[in-house]
């Protein structure tokens, strides 16, 4: 009876070091739960929890001893109100739910009120430049070519990091091998107009109901020109160093290559869309990407295609620009600068880049042959792009992508022609109700700025009176003079 008396007392001893453990435990893990990290979304989601934990581990492994919470700051996409919410309105849900958070990730450049810059005034991000004289920042500004933070310069400091999702600025058309081979086409070193001009005598050669046509592609500027961000019908140039604006539909060279696609449009050689099984003919179809190679291979993952078959041919490069968000630290914060330590991590050490963008490998993702092929999300919905809160330089290759990717890209990006609009920002702030009627109303006229219009000069005119109705020219006035007041 005793020995029994001894064992269970034996347990119950063994289950009250174990309970007190855990306890103790538990305490000291939410005793390191100081850092908030605050993801601004326009939908509802969260990270999973062995994803956090994961990263917390992550970061006890690199000397970093806190954990790190990660919340994502719903905006309401998709909510009753969104048709009638104005850009303004996300902006101030943004500066009112980043508010609790040690470091912000913003949702890019949604709108004219919701942008990096405005977020800088309105208080939510530290400056950071003071953080990169210490070694972690030295690590973090090497991490990027200087063009990134030329790229989030504002007023002569850095206020965020750049996360650069979009990495394509280079425009290729993507051929078949084999129409080439059967019209003895030579498509190397050719512009888009004499590619155009080749798909169109092949049209005229070939049967009907075979004809090869040329997908169309996002009309952005014409050569030496620049879409001006923010859905606006302005394209921008440099002139005597200053920046200068134009319209759209008074730029003659624009309309010009306009009508001309737009006649293409008309006679079915320059297709609206791409639909494989109704019309399996294509001469040449539009893609973006960083090299000739991998715009094959993303093209090609796209349909199931084998890309040994395929070439593609560049046909102009965009100046870059910062395209993505930017991650930096809420000027509330208390903890600045464990904050910044993390954030070096984040995107400056690329196993950490790799664990944010990727998740845990084996159960979010699996690597062969040297590239990433994921399995799941993160994220409970999928619907926050974790590499939004990371340095894509790092990042291992997915499947379209070049093996060596990142030694690649660091040379791709400084041989790109660079923005003018670089370090330059606009406060749309008195003109914000201009701006939304402008953009609205190009927003429902795009098939015409795409080159699908069914009659061209007759909406050509009408665009021409409306806009004009709309004080483009004057807003047109008040941007320029307010880009070239910076330096």
């Amino acid at each position: 009876m005793d020995t029994k008396k001894k064992k269970i007392g034996l347990l119950v001893s063994l289950s009250l070091i174990i309970c007190v453990t855990m306890i103790i435990a538990f305490w000291q893990y939410k005793r390191k739960t100081q850092i908030v990290w605050g993801i601004c979304s326009l939908s509802d989601d969260s990270f999973s929890e062995e994803w956090q934990k994961g990263f917390n581990a992550l970061l006890h492994k690199k000397g970093i001893e806190v954990n790190v919470k990660f919340e994502v700051k719903s905006l309401g996409w998709g909510s009753a109100d969104w048709e009638t919410d104005t850009y303004q309105r996300y902006g101030e849900k943004f500066v009112e739910k980043a508010d609790g958070s040690d470091i912000v990730t913003d949702c890019g450049q949604l709108g004219y009120y919701c942008s990096y810059s405005n977020f800088i005034k309105e208080g939510v991000y530290e400056e950071l430049t003071p953080y990169f004289e210490a070694e972690a920042g030295q690590k973090l500004l090497k991490s990027y070519p200087d063009v990134f933070w030329e790229a989030v310069s504002y007023n002569g400091g850095i206020y965020g990091i750049p996360s650069q999702r979009n990495i394509s600025f280079t425009d290729y058309y993507v051929f078949e091998k084999k129409v080439l081979e059967t019209y003895e086409l030579n498509v190397e070193g050719k512009t888009e107009w004499e590619l155009i001009d080749l798909a169109e005598n092949i049209c005229r050669e070939h049967p009907a109901g075979e004809l090869r046509r040329i997908a169309f592609r996002d009309i952005y500027a014409p050569e030496g020109y620049e879409a001006l961000p923010g859905g606006m019908p302005f394209i921008v140039n440099q002139r005597n160093g200053e920046v200068a604006l134009e319209n759209k539909l008074d730029n003659r060279k624009y309309i010009n290559e306009l009508r001309y696609l737009n006649n293409c449009y008309l006679k079915g050689i320059w297709s609206s869309e791409i639909d494989l099984e109704r019309h399996p003919y294509f001469f040449a179809i539009p893609v973006s990407s960083y090299s000739p190679q991998a715009a094959v291979r993303l093209l090609c993952s796209e349909y199931g295609w084998n890309p040994e078959n395929y070439i593609a041919v560049e046909i102009g490069k965009r100046p870059f620009r910062l395209t993505g968000n930017t991650t930096g630290i809420h000027s509330n914060s208390q903890k600045k600068e464990i904050a910044f330590q993390i954030l070096s991590l984040a995107f400056a050490d690329q196993e950490v880049a790799n664990y944010i963008a990727y998740g845990i490998q084996g159960e979010h993702y699996q690597i062969e042959n040297g590239v990433v092929h994921q399995d799941k999300s993160t994220t409970k919905y999928g619907t926050v792009d974790p590499l939004s809160m990371t340095n894509h330089l790092l990042l291992y290759p997915v499947g379209y992508d070049d093996p060596d990717k990142a030694e690649m890209l660091n040379d791709y990006y400084e041989m790109l022609p660079k923005s003018v609009l670089i370090g330059k920002w606009i406060d749309y702030g008195d003109m914000l109700g201009e701006v939304q009627s402008i953009s609205q109303r190009y927003e429902t006229e795009e098939e015409f700025f795409w080159g699908l219009s069914m009659d061209f000069d007759a909406e050509y005119e009408k665009l021409q009176e409306v806009f004009t109705q709309l004080n483009v020219n004057e807003l047109k006035e008040k941007i320029t003079r307010q880009l070239n007041a910076q330096q």
